[in-house]
């Protein structure tokens, strides 16, 4: 009886760790455009959410509590954007004509990212894909 327990468990076994057809999760919604450069952000390094507009204060709580539910504490800080950008993420409406109606920009360097969008709503969603 323990031979035919320790078959079934065996059998059981094995079949669960058969190669197994692996699925990367799609992002939604579907980016137009992807391109994959060297390096990445050390989201342990750089601590800091860059925000130039009041209006972009609820964005970075919101940011800020997403990442929060992975274990990672950042500041806000309200400022004009620096022409040479120091560590830390960065949130900007785009000027009009920038960028298309309802799109968002994610642009991820080795020492920052800068998140773009046409609208907060879309400012939003880009978030959420980081």
């Amino acid at each position: 009886m323990n031979l035919r327990i320790y078959l079934v468990m065996i059998i059981s076994i094995s079949a669960a760790c058969e190669n197994q057809d692996v699925r990367i999760p799609a992002i939604i919604p579907k980016p137009n455009h992807i391109q994959i450069l060297k390096g990445k952000f050390d989201f342990n390094v750089s601590r800091t959410i860059y925000y130039n507009q009041p209006v972009l204060q609820e964005s970075a709580r919101l940011l800020v509590s997403l990442l929060g539910n992975h274990g990672l504490s950042f500041e806000m800080i309200e400022a004009q954007l620096p022409k040479d950008k120091e560590r830390g993420i960065y949130l900007t409406l785009a000027e009009v004509g920038t960028l298309a109606d309802n799109t968002h920009r994610i642009l991820i360097h080795q020492k920052r990212i800068e998140v773009a969008a046409s609208s907060i709503k879309d400012l939003k969603y880009g978030l959420q894909t980081i």
